[in-house]
């Protein structure tokens, strides 16, 4: 079985058009296409999952250089973080603390971050 591509939003729209599907309409990031005959498809790009997916990235990234590698749970548990709570432990000012990555001397300090923000601490 062959592997199909990877396409974008756009990609997959426009790929759609080829086949013969008219978009019906546009409401923020879902685009609704019907073919003549009939049948309908919606498309949706997950923008918000993205956008924490890369914070999180760049998180355990910068971490990983702070605080030396990182245990499969704690990795699991700032993947797991809303986007808001990755950008206050990266720059600290949401929280009152205000203590930020850049600040950390070392695990212990993203241990105690982890426990002060999160509801189930590793």
């Amino acid at each position: 079985m062959s592997r199909l591509p990877a396409l974008t939003g756009k990609q997959l729209v426009a790929v759609l058009q080829q086949l013969g599907f008219e978009s019906l309409r546009v409401k923020g990031s879902h685009h609704f296409l019907r073919h003549p005959d009939g049948r309908t498809e919606g498309e949706a790009r997950g923008r918000q999952e993205g956008e924490a997916r890369e914070a999180a990235k760049m998180t355990l990234r910068q971490l990983n250089r702070r605080c030396g590698p990182l245990t499969g749970a704690t990795t699991a548990q700032i993947q797991a973080l809303p986007v808001e709570k990755l950008e206050a432990l990266a720059v600290g000012a949401a929280f009152s603390a205000g203590v930020a990555l850049l600040d950390f001397q070392g695990p212990a300090d993203l241990a105690a971050w982890l426990a002060a923000h999160t509801t189930n601490p590793s």
